[in-house]
């Protein structure tokens, strides 16, 4: 079996998926609120899990060699500082997580950053638009599941035929494994491509490519080699899924 996909950037986000982003965000305020609210119910709660933490966190900061003021002062007053913060700290997430407060505002403000979302989804798609992206596919159709092949584009070739090549007690953590590796390196050797980083963005690759290696030699069922790789194909200018799956007699 041998699959290649051709990872596609979109110019942007889907408008969906950035309304799911938002309302989904929007959705999760009361319950936020909730939970800091029962975490942190009264000032011996903040004391104790916030402000004596972060102090405790901040007392490693300070040099202890710093000349140009007694460093248990400074320590002191950030100390002071904090344990008398909870009322500030209670009025500003009782605003932010009010109905219409900050927290809303912010995540309507913060949309077009989810731009970046597009990088995520030129590896694993998106439903209904593009549905599976090539990493995806790639892993599926490794993983044993033929669903794929409904959904192949001018930017898929496949050859061969699907079938159960990784152990069957391990597919459901080997699909999210490979997924979630596959993402952030393929996302990363994007970034370093785009920021002209030749050497960065291979290397990247690389590595990313041996941690696949070694998890699938782990989990091929015997009888079978199995593959996945990032590719840069620099005749097209793009970046490459590549899954494939070989005897070893």
């Amino acid at each position: 079996m041998e699959y290649v996909g051709i990872v596609a950037l979109p110019d942007t986000v889907p408008d969906e998926v950035l309304a799911e982003w938002e309302a989904t965000l929007k959705a999760e305020r009361a319950r936020i609120y909730a939970a800091l609210t029962t975490k942190i119910p009264n000032d011996e709660a903040f004391k104790a899990r916030i402000a004596d933490a972060s102090s405790d966190a901040y007392e490693n900061f300070v040099n202890p060699a710093y000349t140009k003021k007694d460093p248990n002062v400074i320590k002191m007053k950030q100390r002071v500082k904090l344990a008398r913060a909870y009322p500030a700290w209670k009025s500003g997430i009782d605003a932010a997580f009010a109905e219409g407060g900050t927290f809303e505002a912010n995540v309507t403000a913060k949309k077009d950053k989810y731009e970046l979302a597009r990088y995520t989804i030129a590896h694993v798609g998106h439903k209904p638009g593009m549905f599976w992206g090539p990493l995806a596919k790639a892993v599926l159709l490794l993983c044993g599941d033929p669903r794929p092949l409904r959904y192949l584009t001018a930017n898929d070739s496949f050859t061969g035929e699907v079938g159960a090549y990784i152990k069957p007690a391990y597919r459901s953590y080997v699909r999210p494994m490979l997924i979630a590796k596959g993402v952030y390196g393929g996302v990363m050797a994007m970034f370093a491509h785009e920021a002209e980083l030749e050497s960065l963005r291979d290397s990247i690759i690389n590595s990313l490519n041996s941690e696949f290696d070694e998890i699938l030699a782990a989990f091929v069922e015997s009888g079978y080699t199995a593959d996945l790789e990032l590719i840069y194909d620099s005749s097209i200018d793009a970046f490459k899924w590549h899954a494939l799956v070989q005897t070893t007699a």
